[in-house]
């Protein structure tokens, strides 16, 4: 059994990579580095499955944790609001007003956090990067223009438009 002051910091260090992650590809988010950002919080998150399928359950044990996610989350939304603002001003993607922004980075970081758990709620035993990664830029993909829809195909994935 993980001990209570072990287990807070296995949540912190997964905070922490998940921030830097998120700080290293805000830089000049171009689709190329959004699609790494992507791989990495995979890869993160195969190592750390426990917290990705049973976030209800941890946050519900742990107040404290649920305080410091909060806070995370809010931190989170704010950095893909940045990077979508980015992308619709270089041209990548459409203009979308404030409330369609929020929305569609509220939906980017939902399904990029939950998609483990999704996949286990539906017994897919199929969990790869190539699903996660097609899951969460078919989001997106909506909201390209010609130069975006470009972008996205030399990084080699396939969006239907």
């Amino acid at each position: 059994m993980v001990s209570l002051l072990r287990f807070f910091q296995l949540y912190d260090d997964l905070k922490e990579k998940q921030e830097l992650l998120l700080n290293e590809y805000r830089v000049v988010p171009l689709f190329e580095d959004i699609n790494a950002y992507l791989v990495a919080t995979f890869e993160q998150q195969q190592k750390h499955t426990f917290f990705y399928t049973d976030t209800v359950e941890v946050l519900r044990a742990y107040p404290e944790i649920q305080l410091k996610h909060q806070k995370y989350i809010e931190w989170q939304l704010y950095q893909i609001n940045l990077m979508l603002a980015f992308n619709s001003s270089r041209g990548a993607l459409i203009p979308l007003n404030s409330k369609i922004q929020n929305h569609l980075a509220w939906q980017i970081r939902s399904i990029t956090e939950m998609w483990l758990n999704i996949k286990k709620v539906e017994f897919n035993s199929d969990v790869n990067i190539h699903h996660f990664l097609y899951d969460i830029w078919g989001i997106i993909c909506p909201f390209f223009t010609d130069m975006g829809l470009r972008e996205y195909q030399q990084i080699n994935i396939h969006c239907t438009n």
